[in-house]
């Protein structure tokens, strides 16, 4: 079955533009066409959810006009429909086979009524000729054949048939496992969602899943062959996931006294005489309202020795309370590796604390700064942008940074509310007690 059929709900459709490269009939201009154009003889037909998944995005924009994102867990898709009349749908609502999701249309950049419909991989940027895919029309749940087999504890590092039905279980409950899906390795992904998915059960958030995890997921377990999970304790369980920004004196000094977030980075200083004019006064906003904290030092690539001595005098009155972090990046990364290391040792021998380093994706590839974090026991904050780069809200859009980090910096320009103008936006892969132990 073509998956636009199952879209309309009806086969009277034609393609008016295929996947591939074209001319753009709006801008005249030769690009890619990352998806597939179906006419709908100049009427406005309902859009329907195809099986069991979840509204990832619904939005507008000056080019797709009125869009959805849908995620179809069961088959790993994230489905793109633009340029809709309206939609009836909301951000984060769940659907099944059936849900109306909206009407064709032509808003955006559009020269009549018709749907484009884009197609990626869950949390990739893959994109995909939708009009080639064969959807087997929701045949047949894939833990189906899964049966019969003894389910277990699992944990970070487990594999096998356990580990593919918990995650077919967090993807169908709408929990992200990046590009890896439900592979059978219970890695970084599967543990944070694992610990969300426990949160919002009211379970132990542990990661571990154990006996009340599956219980909550509606298996009988027969045989198990693990410890249980305890209740919940009463208070709040830390979250898997947490979302923050870094600022500056590019920004209000009372940008954290009104901003959304659960963490901020603050600017305190650069080279060997500058600090910020609003590093105390951020500080002191997000300090009032009980956030998170991170105090960050913008390399100049003079003495790394000397560089460090100066940003421990800024940081002395807040350690304890706010990670320390080198911000390498600019006319410094010309430095290297080691004039990284020099620093962030130098930091840690008067400090004892290892501070974190921030760059760019391309510096960290070039002089394996991952690799140097590692080797150092540091925290790795990575700065990588998936087009497009504004976004409304703490909206990752499905993607994943494209190398391992502990904080990833998704896009400089943020919408937060709270806040007028637009801001860095990152995601920190840990709990409150994770960001704490950086401390």
């Amino acid at each position: 079955m073509k998956l636009i059929s199952a879209i309309f709900r009806r086969t009277d459709w034609y393609v008016t533009s295929p996947f591939g490269m074209r001319r753009h009939p709006v801008t005249g201009a030769q690009a890619m066409h990352y998806g597939t154009d179906y006419g709908t003889n100049v009427q406005k037909w309902p859009l329907y959810a195809i099986e069991d998944g979840y509204v990832h995005v619904a939005s507008k924009s000056a080019g797709a006009g009125n869009y959805v994102w849908v995620r179809y867990p069961r088959i790993n898709k994230s489905l793109f429909l633009c340029h809709m009349d309206s939609i009836v749908v909301k951000q984060g609502q769940a659907v099944k086979e059936g849900t109306l999701l909206g009407y064709t249309g032509t808003t955006g950049q559009s020269t009549g009524v018709h749907l484009h419909l884009g197609m990626t991989d869950i949390g990739k940027d893959n994109y995909q000729d939708p009009h080639a895919y064969e959807y087997d029309g929701g045949a047949g749940l894939p833990d189906e054949k899964l049966a019969g087999f003894k389910i277990e504890q699992i944990r970070k590092g487990s594999k096998g048939d356990s580990v593919v039905l918990w995650q077919q279980i967090l993807l169908r409950e709408g929990y992200s496992l990046g590009s890896w899906g439900a592979d059978g390795d219970f890695g970084g992904m599967t543990d944070s969602a694992t610990r969300l998915y426990q949160r919002s059960k009211g379970l132990v958030v542990d990661g571990i899943v154990g006996k009340a995890s599956w219980i909550s997921a509606g298996y009988v377990l027969g045989e198990y062959a693990g410890e249980g999970d305890e209740e919940a304790p009463e208070e709040e369980s830390p979250k898997g996931i947490l979302y923050g920004i870094d600022v500056s004196g590019w920004q209000k000094d009372s940008v954290c006294d009104t901003a959304e977030y659960d963490f901020a980075i603050v600017k305190a200083t650069e080279g060997t005489t500058f600090t910020s004019s609003a590093y105390k006064r951020q500080m002191d906003g997000a300090i009032k309202r009980g956030k998170l904290l991170g105090v960050y030092h913008f390399a100049s690539g003079l003495s790394a020795i000397a560089e460090a001595a100066y940003f421990v005098q800024a940081f002395a009155p807040y350690r304890g309370m706010a990670i320390p972090v080198l911000d390498y990046e600019a006319g410094a990364t010309s430095k290297g590796r080691e004039w990284v290391r020099q620093f962030m040792n130098e930091f840690k021998r008067i400090t004892g604390v290892m501070p974190w380093l921030y760059t760019y994706y391309s510096v960290a590839q070039s002089q394996n700064l991952k690799g140097l974090c590692d080797e150092l026991g540091a925290g790795f904050w990575l700065a990588q942008y998936w087009l497009p780069t504004e976004r409304r809200g703490y909206d990752l859009l499905g993607k994943d940074p494209a190398m391992p980090c502990d904080c990833w910096q998704y896009t400089s320009e943020g919408y937060i509310t709270g806040y007028p103008d637009r801001l860095d936006c990152n995601v920190f892969y840990g709990s409150v007690e994770d960001w704490k132990s950086y401390y």
